[in-house]
């Protein structure tokens, strides 16, 4: 009998070693899983912020080459990646382009998308949509505004007719 009695003795020992083994490791498990969703998240975040950064990139060089060639060509973007609270206005496109701000019309038809009197555009959620910028030499008669060398319709979501 004293022999079992010594043997259980042992076996509840290693039984308290092992749960305080296991627990320990679950704990550091969690941990290591812990640190690597952070790292996903983080790249997500960072390639989310560089899409954005490429869309405004290339929706700059699209205003650009519009506005540099202005014979009524639409010029379409591929799929360009916006954020809510971005915004673009026609003195944004002066800035640019160095084409007076009055010769900016903006359009669209996308309903999370504020257009004002047509002279800037609000996104109000994080979208993925193209772009599409058309401009004219105003003595072609498309302008309203007299004072205009080239006038410019850019469009989020819209084709221009």
């Amino acid at each position: 009998m004293k022999f079992l009695k010594k043997k259980n003795r042992g076996n509840i020992f290693s039984e308290e070693a092992g749960q305080a083994s296991a627990v320990f490791r679950l704990m550091v498990d969690a941990i290591i899983g812990f640190a690597i969703l952070m790292i996903i998240v983080s790249a997500l975040t960072y390639f989310n912020d560089l899409r954005i950064r490429t869309s405004l990139s290339e929706f700059n060089s699209l205003v650009e080459s519009a506005v540099n060639s202005p014979d009524g060509k639409i010029v379409e973007s591929n799929s360009l990646v916006f954020s809510k609270g971005q915004g673009f206005s026609s003195q944004s496109m002066q800035a640019i382009t160095g084409v007076p701000a009055s010769c900016f019309l903006f359009k669209t038809n996308l309903s999370f998308v504020d257009v004002g009197n047509g002279l800037y555009i609000e996104i109000r959620q994080n979208t993925e949509t193209k772009v599409y910028a058309q401009c004219l030499e105003a003595s072609l008669g498309s302008c309203d505004n007299s004072t205009c060398e080239i006038c410019c319709i850019i469009s989020f979501g819209k084709k221009i007719a």
